[in-house]
């Protein structure tokens, strides 16, 4: 279908996605805006599917994974793509953070393929003058980058006209109440770092613009591209398996991406869609089963491998919210069934040893 765009009350600079399928709402006060069916839908159904407003990709997967279009043929050990051998042919050497897979530097030959990478994603000319600051600051290109990447692209392309991706950043919600004072305090030192840093080499963006985008991408980045890479298998192991089971895939999130229509997906830790990265690199939501009109539409921030201690934690320190998903509710009430019945053991082993009918440990 058609996307269209829907302005919703109450925040009259702030456009939402509409299609015949699914609608943005007010769920509550508490969860806010989110995406709901507006009929029933099939598994494999694509919801959204948007270029990233700014994509920035771990260091450790830079020289991994293209920029244009996030294939990683090394990770996935897919080296074909439509028939055409694809691999990771260059890489920047000075910030080691902008690498390009043979089937994107073959498009770039063509000036009209050139033209349409260039809309897509932040062209050549972006990125040279991103590392021309780096190199200038003397960043050493082996650290943790991704934020400075985050500001300096955001900084050049705002420059270089783009101002509806600022529009896109501040239209964000920056959750500054409930961010922590630890996190406020680092927002706030860094933006001041990154602003005096760079302001004498050309960056125009204010203090409080960086302090604003950083908590901004706090709680609304998502984990992007997932690189979805098969684990090697011992043969006893897929032999166990058979050939009606797929292989196992091991989910590597190799960065971090922003898009207002993307924020507006909440999160539960048994979604009924997920966030894929097509072959152009943009940004897929997709449903993964069944769903009844009405229902909202949610996707995972955290990875549900984890036990629900471990993702209530994740969820609270990076997104600053408690689950209270059903399938959160059935984990605490199963985990603290277990307590109970191992604090009841222990009860009783405490009680027998006291009366003597269990031997005291020498």
């Amino acid at each position: 279908s058609t996307m269209q765009m829907t302005e919703i009350d109450g925040d009259d600079d702030l456009y939402l996605p509409c299609t015949d399928i699914c609608k943005t709402v007010v769920l509550d006060k508490r969860k806010g805006r989110g995406v709901v069916a507006s009929t029933s839908l099939k598994p494999g159904t694509v919801i959204l599917n948007v270029k990233p407003s700014i994509a920035v990709l771990y260091n450790e997967y830079a020289e991994a994974v293209c920029s244009q279009c996030s294939s990683a043929p090394t990770l996935t050990g897919r080296t074909h793509h439509n028939d055409k051998p694809n691999s990771i042919v260059s890489s920047c050497r000075t910030c080691k953070c902008d690498a390009l897979c043979a089937i994107c530097t073959a498009k770039s030959v063509s000036s009209e393929s050139a033209t349409e990478a260039s809309a897509a994603k932040p062209s050549s000319s972006v990125h040279a003058h991103v590392c021309s600051w780096i190199r200038a600051a003397g960043i050493n290109p082996h650290m943790d980058t991704d934020y400075i990447r985050f500001f300096l692209e955001l900084a050049v392309r705002v420059q270089d006209g783009e101002m509806n991706l600022l529009h896109d950043i501040n239209a964000l919600c920056t959750c500054e109440e409930q961010q922590s004072k630890e996190f406020l305090e680092f927002a706030k030192s860094f933006s001041t770092k990154i602003y005096d840093q760079f302001r004498p080499m050309g960056m125009l963006l204010g203090q409080q613009t960086l302090y604003e985008a950083i908590l901004r991408v706090k709680v609304n980045a998502v984990g992007f591209p997932i690189i979805k890479k098969h684990v090697e298998e011992a043969e006893n192991d897929k032999k166990k398996r058979g050939h009606h089971k797929k292989a196992p895939v091991e989910e590597i999130i190799a960065g971090w991406a922003v898009h207002p229509f993307v924020a507006m997906f909440n999160h539960n830790c048994d979604p009924n869609c997920e966030v894929l990265c097509d072959e152009e690199g943009d940004i897929i939501v997709k449903t993964t089963r069944n769903v009844p009109a009405g229902e909202e539409l949610c996707i995972h921030y955290v990875n549900l491998e984890m036990d629900v201690d471990s993702r209530s934690r994740e969820l609270l320190e990076k997104y600053r919210f408690l689950c209270s998903c059903n399938k959160c509710k059935s984990d605490r009430e199963q985990l603290k069934r277990q307590r109970e019945v191992v604090a009841a053991a222990e009860a009783a082993k405490v009680r027998m040893l006291k009366s003597g009918a269990l031997p005291k440990r020498r």
